[in-house]
């Protein structure tokens, strides 16, 4: 509502003050969108490893959103070191969730430069992640 401006005049503070409330309850979405607002400084001065444990928290919720932006970070090494395993993994599970074609691309383009052992670890990991119920992510 603040973010966007709908009904109220639009101010990002206010945003992320709200998604932190909401987040820190275990909601999904407001860890989505909070993440989202650290890791493009929205609001709040940017941090891109704090916006790495709120994708991180959504992703292991399920949320797809979360699960893509965390592999992007992954992918540029961004708040943490870079991994195309890590990336691969969490990409799997967001094209799982259904999600965007930007997710189901780039893990196509993942998997054209990965060799197959790295590629087979990946869905290994993703495999483990789903089937404790996304407690086993690491």
């Amino acid at each position: 509502m603040y973010r966007k401006g709908w009904g109220v005049e639009q101010d990002d503070k206010e945003a992320v003050k709200l998604y932190r409330l909401s987040a820190e309850q275990g909601d999904e979405w407001s860890q989505f969108n909070l993440a989202w607002m650290l890791d493009k400084g929205k609001g709040v001065v940017q941090d891109e490893k704090e916006a790495v444990k709120w994708y991180r928290q959504a992703a292991e919720q399920g949320e797809g959103f979360g699960q893509s932006n965390l592999a992007w970070m992954y992918i540029e090494g961004r708040g943490l070191p870079k991994s195309n395993v890590n990336a691969y993994m969490w990409l799997f599970l967001a094209k799982q969730s259904g999600l965007s074609e930007d997710a189901k691309e780039e893990y196509s383009n993942l998997k054209k430069i990965m060799s197959s052992n790295d590629i087979a670890k990946a869905e290994q990991k993703a495999q483990i992640c789903l089937n404790s119920n996304y407690k086993n992510c690491g």
